[in-house]
């Protein structure tokens, strides 16, 4: 994973962005679609893949939207708790096997929720494969960081 606010001291603020780097084995598709129970055959047989006009088997939705879920609690647990809320995905093609694939994560607002007893993140995120987009999502995330750990909320952030 890479984290563009690395240098500096532990701090989540609007603009922050977090992505990481993965390839999907035909076996880890197939295996995933099978423990999900996606019984659909474009996930684990080639000619059922080409039978919807692609190259070869695809990831399941569920093992994309975990993937790209799961980076979020990845990334925030490394300032405090934190606890996914919402998580929407759009998708717009096909994660397919054997070639790397992006997520990327950005903090689109903050804002501190007292019921919560802690800041609700919301981000905006997109996995990209070969160049072109694959999913596109949103999501917040409750955070209550650690002692040492600066939360810039949208009401703190200098104006524009």
């Amino acid at each position: 994973m890479s984290v563009e606010e690395s240098t500096r001291a532990p701090t989540i603020a609007v603009g922050d962005r977090f992505d990481a780097e993965m390839t999907l084995s035909r076996q880890s598709i197939a295996d995933f679609a099978h423990a999900c129970g996606d019984a659909n055959p474009i996930h684990v047989d080639d000619k059922a893949a080409h039978g919807w006009g692609f190259d070869d088997i695809i990831a399941s939705g569920p093992h994309t939207s975990a993937l790209f879920g799961a980076l979020l609690a990845t990334y925030f647990v490394r300032f405090g708790q934190a606890l996914g809320l919402e998580l929407h995905v759009r998708f717009l093609r096909p994660v397919t096997s054997d070639a790397p694939f992006r997520i990327v994560w950005e903090i689109i607002g903050i804002a501190r929720n007292e019921k919560l007893r802690g800041y609700l993140v919301s981000l905006s995120g997109r996995c990209e494969q070969n160049r072109a987009a694959a999913l596109s999502g949103s999501a917040k995330v409750v955070v209550r960081p650690r002692a040492g750990v600066t939360i810039v909320d949208s009401s703190d952030a200098p104006a524009v």
